[in-house]
């Protein structure tokens, strides 16, 4: 089950080479939609896909996605401590045995033309000899309690 804080997706242009196509898609309603609290099932979608435009809760700290196995009784949750973070890559190929979430400063080809004027792509600059820093919040929880009730 993942869960991504995120109704919007950036299209990719080509599978081949993951060019973005500039469009910010919804995903609301579609396979791509894993907005809901306990997430949905991945069943057998394939992602390579940046995930844009994350959302707080009211009363998180922070953008959080989660990946839960129901069959293991375990789950992992990433909460974005820095505002800066703009975007979740998802990687979880159909025929894989992985998930990868990586948190991200931009979108997908952040200076590419593609992207409309006014979008924030994330792209971080620096000054030379400066640096920049991100935060989140890595848990791993357990499903259940050791009473069987459901967490």
């Amino acid at each position: 089950m993942l869960r991504l804080p995120s109704v919007t997706r950036a299209e990719i242009r080509d599978r081949h080479t993951g060019l973005p196509s500039g469009r910010l898609v919804p995903v609301t309603g579609t396979e791509y939609d894993f907005c809901a609290r306990t997430g949905a099932a991945l069943g057998t979608l394939g992602l390579d896909d940046t995930f844009v435009h994350l959302r707080q809760a009211p009363l998180d700290n922070g953008p959080v996605a989660e990946l839960r196995d129901p069959a293991n009784n375990y789950g992992v949750r990433l909460t974005l401590l820095s505002t800066s973070i703009k975007a979740l890559h998802v990687e979880a190929p159909a025929d894989g045995s992985f998930v990868t979430i990586a948190p991200q400063f931009n979108y997908d080809d952040p200076f590419g033309r593609e992207w409309p004027r006014d979008e924030d792509t994330g792209m971080v600059v620096l000054e030379p000899g400066r640096s920049a820093t991100w935060r989140i919040r890595l848990e791993i929880f357990a499903l259940t309690s050791i009473h069987g009730d459901r967490l």
